[in-house]
């Protein structure tokens, strides 16, 4: 049992309150705006109740959370940070937050839209915008490669067919350092390009995105978040062979670890929606059983030198046990023209 006052006076002890009684109005603010779990009680009326939370992970969490105050300050933010950090939130809330700032994002863009303005001419105008802002990236000056992000991800009427120019194309795989020796490769480049643009416009442009986290069930972000906490275990668990510092993450570090939650769990939940949520499970499941195989000294030689992982047989059986995972996933009937959009 953990109760409220050995959190504030652990918090004390570390430095992140200097009061026991304030910190401890400061948790109970805390779990009323939902950024902690609601306590337990255990005992009797008459011979007093004892409130305390059994999750191992709760002074974490509030740690957590005071770091985030001292980063973003709005409680909105705080507790959807909070929740891709992979600590306990309410699905219900985070649900309602994170579409309502997804809308948020969705009507700024519509205020840029000029009167009697193409969609087109929006995303020229604001691809200009940031490539003034950012004038040394190689991928930002690029105008096509630019004109494509822009409308995979705010354009929801999206076609291939309107960036289909071979010239540009072939300008694009350069940027990216892919060679075509023949018309096969071209071929073969553009149906790629259309496959992951296609894709990622359905799945992730704005609109998709609000679209997606509204119709999620509860049961389904639980269910992306255990999955989450189960890869952030194998991170920290990679991030303790190298840190000096193991015990916490620096603020750096914490955001870093909440967008790569963030994306996770975004990325999970497609998998859910095109119907490839086990896949995906089982895959992290192998990756999981794949790095606890490998000592600390190993993983240490192989994170300094990749390439020597490269013909080991642990190696080789898990690269063969993931590309027999993602055979005839729906990204294949894509290609074939014949993809369907399921709902959660």
């Amino acid at each position: 049992m953990i109760t409220p006052t050995y959190i504030a006076q652990d918090m004390v002890r570390s430095g992140y309150a200097s009061d026991e009684d304030r910190c401890k109005r400061l948790l109970t603010d805390w779990r009323q705006k939902g950024l902690l779990p609601e306590l337990k009680e255990k005992g009797r009326q008459h011979h007093g109740k004892i409130h305390y939370w059994d999750d191992p992970e709760i002074a974490n969490q509030a740690i957590t959370v005071y770091k985030l105050f001292k980063i973003y300050h709005r409680s909105e933010w705080v507790i959807l940070s909070t929740w891709f950090a992979g600590y306990y939130v309410s699905p219900n809330k985070v649900r309602e937050i994170w579409a309502k700032n997804l809308q948020v994002l969705i009507n700024d863009f519509k205020k840029q839209i000029r009167r009697n303005e193409e969609m087109g001419d929006v995303l020229s105008r604001l691809d200009r915008q940031i490539q003034r802002k950012h004038k040394k990236s190689p991928f930002i000056r690029h105008e096509y490669f630019m004109s494509l992000l822009s409308n995979i991800f705010f354009n929801h009427e999206y076609r291939f067919e309107d960036f289909d120019d071979e010239t540009e194309i072939k300008a694009l795989l350069t940027l990216f350092s892919i060679t075509i020796n023949n018309n096969k490769d071209l071929i073969e480049a553009r149906i790629g390009i259309k496959t992951i643009t296609q894709f990622l416009n359905q799945h992730c442009s704005l609109t998709a995105r609000n679209e997606l986290i509204k119709s999620c069930s509860d049961q389904i972000l639980l269910q992306v978040h255990s999955d989450w906490r189960k890869a952030k275990n194998l991170l920290l668990w990679i991030y303790q062979i190298f840190s000096s510092n193991s015990s916490e993450l620096s603020n750096n570090e914490l955001k870093f670890m909440i967008f790569v939650g963030n994306s996770f769990i975004f990325i999970a939940l497609i998998m859910n929606k095109i119907g490839c949520g086990s896949k995906f499970i089982k895959a992290l499941n192998e990756c999981s059983d794949f790095l606890i195989s490998i000592d600390v000294i190993e993983m240490r030689d192989i994170i300094q030198d990749p390439s020597s992982i490269y013909d080991d047989e642990r190696f080789i059986n898990f690269q063969k046990k993931i590309v027999s995972l993602w055979e005839n996933t729906p990204m294949d009937e894509i290609e074939k023209g014949q993809f369907e959009n399921p709902r959660i």
